[in-house]
C-alpha cells in the first residue's frame, strides 16, 4: 500500500508544520494567507507544499487579516492565516475583532520563538499566549517540537479546537500559537520519521481527520406567534435564509421591513427603505404590536430607534448569533438558529392581506429623479442597482456609504458588510478577499476617501487580481459621516473630525498600475462602470463630491418623507 503521508522531513519543525497544515487540509481548509518570516517558515512551506491548499500572500499583516476574511465570507468556509512572530501577530488584531464580531472562522497560525526565549531580551519575541484575549473563540499554545511529544497528541489538539471555530453555537476565530526552535529551514540531509509516525500509519493511507466528528442536522426550532398585529424587521440574511424569511412573511402576511444587507429589497411584499418608510408613519406600521428580527446589526438608527420607542406587546428575535448585537432593543424571546431553521406552530390559515408596500415604496421612490444626471452620492446609491449585474456582489463600507445605501438602494444584489465593529479599516483587502474566492461573479466596491488612504496599501493586492473588481470610492474630501452628528461646526469639525485632506486618487490608481476612471456625470459614470466590467483588471472610479451634500440630501429625504403625511 502506498503511503500518502511523507515520512521523510529534515527535522521536527518540518514535520509537525506539515502535519499541522495536512490535518487543517483533511478537515475542509482550502486556503492559506501568508505574510513573509523567518521564524513562521515551517508553516509556510508546509502550506506551499500541499497540492489541497490554494495559497495567497501580502506583505502586511493587517491587510492580510482582512483579506482571509474577505475569503471567509465568501467561502462560508475556514481560512488559515500564517504570520511570523512579534508585531506581526499584533497587526492581525483588527480582522479578528471584526472575525469574532461576526462569528467568522479565522484559523490564525502564529509562529512564536520557544518559551526559552519570551521575555529574557530576545529580537522579535513578545508574549504571544493570549494576545488576542476574548476576541478568539478558542486557544492552544502548542508545544515546540521535539521528539519527546506525540504527534497524535498534534493532531487531537487540532481537530478539538477546529470544531470551536466551526460548530454552532459557537463559531469564530481560533488561535494556534506555534513556537520552533531553529533550524527553521530544510537541510540537505533528510531524516526518517518513520518510527514516531507509527501510530499515525492508518491515518497516513487514507484522507480522513484524525478525529472524525459526528454533526447532525438541527431540528427545526418551533415557536408560537400571539395574536396580535406585527412586523418583521429583516437585517443581516445569508442567502439561503432569505426564502425563509419570504415564506414568514406570506404566512403571516404582515409588512416587512429590508435593511439593505438582507438581500430582500425588490422583492414582493417588501418595504425597500425602512427608515423613509417610518417617516411616512402608514397605520400598518404605527398598528403593530410585535415584532420579530430576523438577524440583526441594523444600520437604520431611525429604525432602531423605532423598535426602542414604540409599544410592543412581544418582541422575538432568530439569529444563530449566540449574543445580542442591536443595543436598546428589548427582545423577549429570542431563538438561537438561523432563520431557515425555524418553523411556525400556528400560522394563520387566512393571513391578513397587506399590500401596503408597494404604495409605501413608490412614496419613498417619488423623493429623488431616478435618472437624475448630476455626480452625487445620492444618485449613486439610487441608480448603481441598474448598472450591475443582478447577480454581482456588492461591498459597501462603513461610515457614510452604508448608510447611503440603507436609504436609497432597492436591487435585489447580494449585499456584503462589515458591520461587525463597523470599523473602516481593511475594507479593500477583504473585497479582495470576496473577488479571489470567485472570479466568476463581478464584485463593486463602495467605501469612503477616509477608508481607502486607510487601506491603501491593498492597493498592491488589488492589483493582483485578473478579474473586474470595481473599486468606487466617493471622495467628499474628509470624513463627512460627522456632518450626521451634532459635532460642534466650525474648526473643530474640519480638523478634529472631518480631517479634510485634498487628497485625489489617481497617482496611486498610476502607481498600482490599475485602471482608473473619474466621471463627470452620471451618464458618464453609467458608462465607464459597464466598461470596467468587461475588464479582465480591477478598476478604481473616483467621485469627486461637495463636502457635506450627502449629509444634507439624507436629511432632506427624511424630512421631506414625513412631509408627505401632512
Amino acid at each position: 500500500m502506498s503511503s500518502i503521508f511523507p515520512t521523510a522531513f529534515s527535522h521536527h519543525n518540518q514535520l509537525w508544520a506539515s502535519l499541522l497544515l495536512e490535518e487543517l487540509a483533511r478537515l475542509g481548509v482550502r486556503h492559506v494567507c501568508l505574510a513573509p518570516g523567518s521564524r513562521s517558515t515551517p508553516l509556510t512551506l508546509a502550506a506551499v507544499a500541499n497540492p489541497k491548499l490554494q495559497c495567497h500572500s501580502h506583505f502586511d499583516e493587517r491587510g492580510l487579516g482582512f483579506m482571509a476574511l474577505g475569503l471567509c465570507k465568501a467561502s462560508a468556509s475556514p481560512v488559515a492565516v500564517i504570520v511570523t512572530s512579534g508585531t506581526a501577530v499584533a497587526n492581525l488584531y483588527p480582522a479578528v475583532v471584526e472575525a469574532f464580531q461576526t462569528q467568522q472562522p479565522l484559523i490564525l497560525l502564529t509562529a512564536d520563538r520557544p518559551e526559552e526565549l519570551i521575555d529574557c531580551g530576545a529580537n522579535q519575541a513578545i508574549e504571544q499566549v493570549g494576545i488576542f484575549a476574548h476576541f478568539v473563540v478558542a486557544r492552544q499554545n502548542l508545544p515546540a517540537p521535539h521528539a519527546s511529544e506525540s504527534a497524535s497528541d498534534l493532531l487531537t489538539r487540532i481537530d478539538g479546537i477546529y470544531q470551536r471555530c466551526c460548530v454552532q453555537p459557537v463559531r469564530g476565530p481560533i488561535h494556534l500559537n506555534c513556537p520552533y526552535r531553529e533550524p527553521l529551514y530544510p537541510t540537505a540531509q533528510q531524516q526518517d520519521f518513520a518510527a514516531e509516525l507509527a501510530e499515525l500509519n492508518e491515518w497516513r493511507q487514507h484522507q480522513q481527520p484524525f478525529v472524525r466528528a459526528e454533526l447532525n442536522d438541527p431540528e427545526p426550532v418551533v415557536f408560537t406567534v400571539p395574536a396580535l398585529p406585527g412586523v418583521i424587521i429583516a437585517g443581516a440574511l445569508g442567502p439561503d435564509e432569505q426564502a425563509a424569511a419570504l415564506k414568514l412573511q406570506r404566512q403571516l402576511g404582515w409588512p416587512l421591513l429590508a435593511d439593505v444587507q438582507s438581500g430582500l429589497r425588490g422583492q414582493a411584499n417588501v418595504i425597500n427603505h425602512p427608515e423613509l418608510a417610518l417617516a411616512q408613519q402608514p397605520a400598518a406600521l404605527m398598528q403593530a404590536r410585535q415584532f420579530i428580527l430576523l438577524g440583526g446589526r441594523l444600520i437604520s438608527k431611525s429604525l432602531l430607534r423605532w423598535l426602542e420607542q414604540h409599544e410592543w406587546h412581544h418582541s422575538v428575535q432568530i439569529s444563530d448569533h449566540p449574543g445580542p448585537f442591536d443595543a436598546g432593543l428589548v427582545i423577549m424571546q429570542r431563538l438561537n438558529c438561523r432563520v431557515d431553521q425555524f418553523e411556525l406552530n400556528n400560522p394563520p390559515v387566512h393571513p391578513p392581506a397587506v399590500c401596503v408596500s408597494d404604495a409605501i415604496n413608490q412614496a419613498s421612490r417619488s423623493l429623488w429623479q431616478p435618472d437624475e444626471l448630476s455626480l452625487s452620492e445620492v444618485n449613486l446609491a439610487a441608480q448603481l442597482q441598474f448598472s450591475m449585474p443582478e447577480q454581482g456582489l456588492l461591498m459597501l463600507g462603513n461610515s457614510l456609504p452604508v448608510r447611503l445605501f440603507e436609504q436609497r438602494f432597492s436591487g435585489r444584489q447580494q449585499i456584503i458588510t462589515s458591520r461587525g465593529a463597523s470599523g473602516i479599516d481593511g475594507l479593500l483587502a477583504t473585497a479582495v478577499g470576496l473577488g479571489k474566492h470567485d472570479a466568476s461573479r463581478p464584485l463593486t466596491l463602495v467605501l469612503g476617501d477616509i477608508s481607502l488612504l486607510h487601506d491603501l496599501n491593498s492597493l498592491a493586492l488589488l492589483s493582483q487580481l485578473q478579474q473586474p473588481l470595481v473599486v468606487i470610492v466617493l471622495n467628499n474630501d474628509g470624513g463627512n459621516i460627522f456632518d450626521l452628528l451634532p459635532v460642534p461646526d466650525g474648526r473643530t469639525l474640519d480638523q478634529y473630525y472631518r480631517m479634510r485632506h485634498g487628497y485625489q486618487f489617481a497617482a496611486a490608481a498610476e502607481q498600482f498600475n490599475l485602471n482608473y476612471q473619474r466621471p463627470a456625470d452620471m451618464a458618464e459614470f453609467h458608462q465607464g462602470y459597464q466598461q470596467a466590467l468587461a475588464l479582465a483588471r480591477p478598476t478604481l472610479i473616483e467621485l469627486l463630491t461637495e463636502p457635506g451634500e450627502a449629509a444634507a440630501d439624507l436629511k432632506q429625504a427624511i424630512a421631506d418623507a414625513a412631509a408627505l403625511t401632512r
